[in-house]
């Protein structure tokens, strides 16, 4: 009897040591997925300027793993807009009828040369925070984001990118810029689009009170793409969408009515655009000012 507990007895160890042995061979497969986990954690939380900048990860390799990453929903959502209703475009700024437009070049934002802010937007004249104080930016206009975090933009120093002075954009890579304007008569826009990265394609669309005017590709690079816009209907609205990793700025932004003679009618409408005549006299009616 004494035997048959003994043996019993043993047989219980092993099977205890056993069912240990086993327990503790699947734990480093475990301690790997926590690890995979925590790395992935990790990648995504690195999606915007600031927190690469402040964990010195290395731009290009990181922006290189972006590259290849799509936003199918974007893609086919501009797809089917194919018709640009009265818009006008230009590469070179030599072409574009309207050089005396207000610039907002973002000269006054408080960042020192080779650094970045993040601040909240909007960015607009009233704004008064760490990167601008109020009556920096011109009147009439208001930038700012739209995506999955939607609420940060930087500005960056001179030289951060490239050979440009102060430029601006959104924070995060998710994001989109938005520049919205407060008055209804803005028809000419030039702009520097720069993808801050990766050189790649930037779909910029524009809007006005009718809906959406067209849509244009630019191809950004780390020193700007010059975009100049003439439209038919005022500009109420535009919107970019850049490939994740390029990451959207924009420098020497101007903006207005296209007023060659300053004589304060548009050139659309101005029946003599290049000699000024606030009358509009036009004594034999053949649609010429007599002042040409």
């Amino acid at each position: 009897m004494k035997h048959k507990i003994k043996i019993a007895y043993l047989i219980l160890i092993v099977a205890f040591t056993l069912s240990c042995e086993k327990e503790t061979e699947t734990l480093p497969e475990n301690s790997e997925m926590s690890t995979q986990k925590k790395e992935t954690v990790n990648a995504k939380s690195f999606e915007d300027l600031s927190k690469l900048v402040e964990n010195g990860v290395d731009l290009d390799n990181y922006f290189n793993s972006l590259s290849t990453q799509t936003n199918k929903k974007s893609t086919e959502s501009i797809s089917n807009k194919i018709e640009n209703l009265g818009l006008q475009f230009f590469s070179n700024s030599e072409d574009f009828p309207c050089n005396n437009l207000p610039l907002e070049n973002f000269e006054e934002g408080l960042v020192n040369p080779l650094e970045v802010i993040t601040f909240l937007n909007p960015l607009d004249e009233n704004t008064n925070n760490s990167a601008f104080s109020a009556g920096d930016i011109l009147p009439g206009v208001t930038f700012t984001t739209t995506g999955v975090n939607s609420n940060l933009l930087v500005v960056l120093g001179n030289g951060f990118i490239g050979d440009h002075s102060k430029i601006i954009g959104p924070n995060s890579f998710d994001d989109n810029l938005v520049i919205n304007f407060t008055t209804n008569n803005v028809t000419s826009i030039s702009m520097d689009v720069l993808s801050g990265w990766n050189e790649g394609n930037v779909e910029i669309e524009f809007f006005g009170n009718s809906g959406s005017l067209g849509v244009t590709t630019v191809f950004g690079t780390n020193n700007g793409t010059y975009l100049g816009i003439e439209s038919d209907e005022p500009i109420i609205k535009i919107e970019f969408l850049s490939t994740p990793g390029t990451g959207e700025l924009i420098d020497n932004f101007s903006f207005g009515i296209c007023d060659s003679d300053e004589d304060g009618i548009s050139n659309f409408e101005d029946n003599c655009p290049e000699t000024p005549n606030a009358d509009q006299l036009d004594t034999d009616e053949d649609g010429i000012g007599d002042v040409c």
